[in-house]
């Protein structure tokens, strides 16, 4: 769904990576699970920083990183591509598409190289779709999209760009005749003999209107081709695992890789009342899913961004309404093992914008995006082993920044 021109995102598509190896929930890059209150998690060798300019235009950073922080060499990699960019952190590379509506063009980079030049722009353009909202590597010569506004998964050849699959079905999208496949996030079991892959469905309609057909739908790969699990093969149409939240924007896994942890917020678009909003758990082995955290009755909206970080935490962007008709936008932090959220930090831009947040495992940290009054940018970051309340220390960045990947 989108806000403006810019498209929501999942936890995939702005978190940091949250597994003891290649998990992206970022905010997307193909989520996998494991229990991250032991996992022993290696340190990240950077992140990747886009920021954008009034939607007209981005740049591309790249911010080394040295025992959990920041060393402050903030590099341009790439500058005047699309106003509407979407980056995810795949095999240790990023790799940066530029969205259109006729094709999906990508540029990778690998930071490990001396140069960390960015490759010749590969293009799509037999997929016409643009608007992938994550990533989920599947093998040196397949990675699995989720197209969003198309609503398509598609598996290309990320060494060349072509298409190798089309995953189709006839999805099951509720009651709403007029309801579409929106493919918001993946997600994978790791070290998990079942090869099942878990894609999270919005299942919106075209005015942002949500009904009943948001659900987790099921594949398979058996690793040459993906297929189509339905989960209850006596109804016409593949079926999936019911959801009751709205918008859901992240799936996660915390203690038990096999019960997953969904979010999602109504937003300002949203006409659906009542709208539930909330967290809700999952049970794959099941095909069941039970709300947890039940803020339906809230006044908090959601805009896309929100990432998982240790022990059943998550952290979400948030608007509420103000008295003049506006909104104030703040962090709540969600405690999914209490079954309470707060508020943590008010970020200093009022509009209802959905700016870059990242969580980094290793160190415990939570990078929060901003936008300045002079409209430049800044991360806020957020040291939780020496305070919980407040930033510790601030990055500098010359516009606001909308998306966030770390890198090992």
């Amino acid at each position: 769904m989108k806000l403006g021109k810019r498209s929501y995102v999942s936890a995939s598509q702005l978190g940091a990576v949250l597994a003891a190896g290649a998990l992206g929930v970022s905010l997307g890059c193909g989520k996998k699970a494991t229990d991250e209150t032991v996992a022993t998690v290696l340190p990240y060798s950077g992140m990747a920083i886009g920021t954008v300019a009034e939607y007209t235009s981005s740049t591309l950073h790249y911010q080394a990183m040295k025992d959990g922080s920041p060393t402050g060499d903030l590099r341009t990699l790439l500058t005047g591509e699309s106003g509407d960019p979407w980056i995810f952190s795949l095999n240790d590379k990023i790799y940066f598409f530029n969205r259109t509506t006729t094709s999906s063009n990508f540029r990778t980079i690998d930071p490990a190289k001396a140069d960390g030049a960015p490759s010749a722009q590969i293009r799509t353009e037999g997929a016409g779709y643009g608007d992938p909202h994550d990533a989920l590597w599947l093998s040196n010569d397949r990675v699995l999209l989720a197209h969003y506004s198309a609503g398509k998964l598609v598996v290309i050849n990320p060494n060349d760009g072509s298409i190798k699959q089309e995953v189709t079905a006839t999805w099951d999208l509720g009651s709403d005749a007029l309801a579409v496949f929106r493919p918001e996030a993946f997600y994978r079991v790791d070290n998990s003999t079942s090869g099942e892959i878990y894609v999270l469905n919005q299942g919106r309609k075209s005015d942002f209107t949500v009904g009943d057909s948001q659900q987790i739908f099921v594949l398979k790969d058996d690793g040459t081709t993906v297929t189509v699990v339905d989960v209850d093969t006596t109804k016409d149409k593949v079926q999936g695992i019911k959801l009751k939240v709205v918008n859901p924007q992240i799936i996660v896994g915390f203690d038990d890789p096999s019960k997953p942890i969904v979010a999602g917020f109504c937003t300002t678009l949203d006409s659906a009342s009542p709208c539930a909003s909330g967290v809700e758990k999952v049970d794959l082995a099941a095909r069941t899913s039970t709300l947890v955290i039940d803020m339906s009755n809230g006044p908090e909206k959601g805009n896309g961004s929100i990432v998982a970080a240790k022990n059943g935490k998550l952290y979400a962007a948030l608007a509420t309404a103000d008295t003049n008709g506006g909104y104030k936008s703040f962090i709540q932090a969600i405690d999914v093992k209490a079954a309470s959220s707060a508020s943590l930090y008010q970020l200093s831009d009022p509009d209802y914008a959905s700016y870059a947040i990242g969580y980094d495992m290793s160190a415990d940290k939570l990078y929060v995006g901003e936008k300045n009054s002079d409209g430049k940018g800044q991360l806020s970051v957020f040291d939780f082993a020496k305070d919980s309340t407040k930033p510790s220390s601030t990055l500098a960045l010359p516009l606001p920044p909308y998306f966030i990947k770390f890198v090992r």
